[in-house]
């Protein structure tokens, strides 16, 4: 993507696919075709890539636009989905007791951070889950992943993005492998509320990554490794893409970039 692209002419542009992203696109094995999600909606493309790497799951999801996958009668994902309300974590502890399968806690930023308390005695009771976040910002304008504060607290905890679907997948599989409570943070960009055409959602999310917006990271036992480390994509370009930035304050903007740059100073001490 070119420096200082607005959002339609960013549209105009020729988006290339994965190799990766399509074969987990066109598999058709973890959902029924005809599903009521959103066109473009970055949490179901999320859900999709996590499922292709888990295989046989059990995925216990929060409320939220997740929930019309399996809309009454019909499901259209491929696994067991099952309903927990706002708390997916303390239903997935529950399952996870019993289950043969592994058990994903799928939640959105939102959730997560309310309910901060059951994940983090999921992970003292050492539960056998993944909890993976879908993080589309729903909780503020802008708002960073909770990954850092949790690997306080888990032997492994991650940042992921739709767009990079080699990275999440090898991150997914890692967690499944893992023993006790893991945590993913996937950035799944929202076409409606952030404010881009519904093709480019990946490629948002691309952005975010190589801007140095998003990054990619995982911490096992305490012990940071940065996935990624781009250096040719200028922060501005993340914030023009999008139009639910296009009257912010400009200050504003300032401190969300100041919060960028710390975030990536703490990353590599």
């Amino acid at each position: 993507m070119e420096d200082d692209m607005d959002v339609e002419e960013v549209a105009e542009e020729k988006v290339s696919i994965d190799p990766i992203l399509k074969e987990t696109l066109e598999s058709g094995k973890t959902f029924i075709t005809g599903n009521h999600g959103c066109i473009g909606c970055g949490e179901l493309l999320a859900l999709k890539i996590a499922l292709h790497a888990a295989g046989k799951c059990i995925v216990v999801h929060s409320s939220g636009e997740i929930a019309l996958l399996a809309k009454y009668p019909n499901s259209y994902v491929s696994v067991p989905f099952v309903s927990a309300g706002r708390n997916a974590v303390a239903v997935a502890r529950a399952i996870a007791k019993s289950a043969s399968e592994p058990v994903v806690a799928y939640a959105g930023d939102g959730a997560t951070a309310e309910h901060m308390e059951s994940l983090v005695d999921a992970i003292r009771s050492k539960s056998n889950i993944v909890c993976l976040c879908y993080n589309n910002q729903s909780a503020g304008v802008y708002s960073e992943s909770l990954a850092k504060v949790v690997s306080r607290y888990a032997d492994y905890a991650a940042t992921a993005s739709i767009s990079h679907p080699s990275d999440f997948i090898k991150k997914m599989k890692k967690a499944l492998a893992l023993p006790g409570t893991k945590y993913i943070e996937v950035l799944a960009p929202c076409p409606d509320k952030w404010g881009f055409d519904t093709s480019l959602t990946v490629e948002v999310a691309r952005t975010a990554v190589e801007s140095k917006a998003w990054p990619l990271y995982e911490v096992t036992s305490g012990r940071t490794e940065i996935n990624s480390l781009p250096t040719s994509v200028a922060v501005d370009n993340y914030f023009s893409v999008q139009r639910r930035f296009a009257n912010a304050d400009p200050a504003e903007i300032d401190e969300a970039k100041a919060r960028i740059a710390k975030i990536w100073k703490s990353l590599q001490q």
